[in-house]
């Protein structure tokens, strides 16, 4: 009986199936023809012909007038972790990255710029697949709703359904999606997406939380040039802005205002006075009697929450 080796069961299987023919091109990089290079120096082999017989931008890029087409090195604007999925796809219809199931903040960039990438090289099928990987690990994994939306903010090209999906969790389980997240996450946003969280009417969630995000985000790393405008230029001026704009105060309990709020230092003595002014309790027991009379009851809580910045202030000068 004749032996058969697993050199001939290989043969035999690649010359039944092209599919697995194709795939073992790929991994075992035989013929190889090209490189791509990506933006962080890693290196993508591949064969031209299969990706431009799936591609018309690799077409022209590799067999066009551009002067890539004549180098066996070619550079691409997208990191080597997406440039290693989109060939994977032109090789497979497949993408492996988009068959696991981890909650892993630091893979949301990627699967973002995958769907740029689907959409810069026009593959449509595939700009699909990772929305819909992107929204089904929101809905399975709620934390990962902040970092997608920072990615969908920062990266180029990203399909809006994402952010869409995103918002959504957020919206539905402000908890789920925000509380418990690591600090890295929620100071890595730009101010522009913290402001549409903290504004969204559709979040149901305890304003103390919304003040706490904002809060949090302040402490964050110095702000580069280019993510603050000309007139609010760190995280600090920009957080007193969005919580003075979109907190609501009287929807605080008393002692988180004296505890949280207060003790933040991102509130002036002015902006705290008016705080403790729009509190339903406080407010509550305003009536028309003179200013001192009236300022005299809530002298000392206001006094000595202000007092731990040691900033004093005269009660006639506030009209409560």
């Amino acid at each position: 009986m004749t032996e058969i080796t697993s050199d001939q069961v290989e043969k035999e299987v690649l010359e039944a199936i092209l599919p697995l023919a194709i795939k073992h091109l790929h991994l075992s990089g035989e013929f190889s023809d090209v490189t791509l290079e990506g933006t962080d120096g890693e290196h993508v082999q591949a064969h031209r012909i299969i990706l431009a017989a799936r591609s018309k931008v690799f077409k022209k890029l590799l067999f066009g007038d551009f002067a890539e087409a004549k180098d066996a090195l070619v550079p691409v604007g997208f990191e080597g972790n997406v440039l290693h999925a989109i060939v994977e796809y032109c090789y497979t219809d497949k993408v492996s990255m988009c068959e696991e199931t981890v909650c892993d903040p630091y893979m949301t960039p990627t699967i973002v710029s995958l769907s740029a990438a689907a959409d810069y090289f026009e593959f449509p099928t595939l700009r699909k697949y990772a929305v819909e990987y992107a929204c089904k690990q929101i809905m399975e994994f709620k934390l990962l709703s902040l970092p997608f939306l920072t990615a969908v903010d920062l990266i180029v090209g990203s399909d809006p359904r994402i952010r869409e999906c995103a918002i959504n969790s957020i919206q539905t389980d402000y908890t789920g999606s925000i509380v418990g997240l690591e600090s890295k996450h929620i100071t890595a946003l730009s101010h522009s997406v913290l402001e549409s969280i903290v504004s969204d009417n559709a979040i149901f969630v305890d304003e103390i939380l919304l003040f706490l995000l904002v809060k949090q985000w302040s402490q964050g790393p110095i702000m580069e040039e280019s993510e603050a405008d000309e007139q609010q230029d760190d995280r600090k001026a920009i957080a007193s802005a969005l919580i003075v704009k979109h907190i609501r105060f009287d929807l605080i309990a008393s002692l988180d205002l004296s505890n949280a709020v207060a003790a933040s230092g991102l509130l002036t003595t002015e902006q705290l006075l008016e705080a403790y002014k729009s509190h339903d309790e406080l407010a509550g027991k305003i009536t028309s009697q003179p200013l001192f009379t009236k300022c005299m009851p809530y002298w000392e809580t206001l006094k000595s929450t202000i007092a731990t910045f040691g900033i004093g202030v005269d009660c006639q000068a506030y009209s409560l």
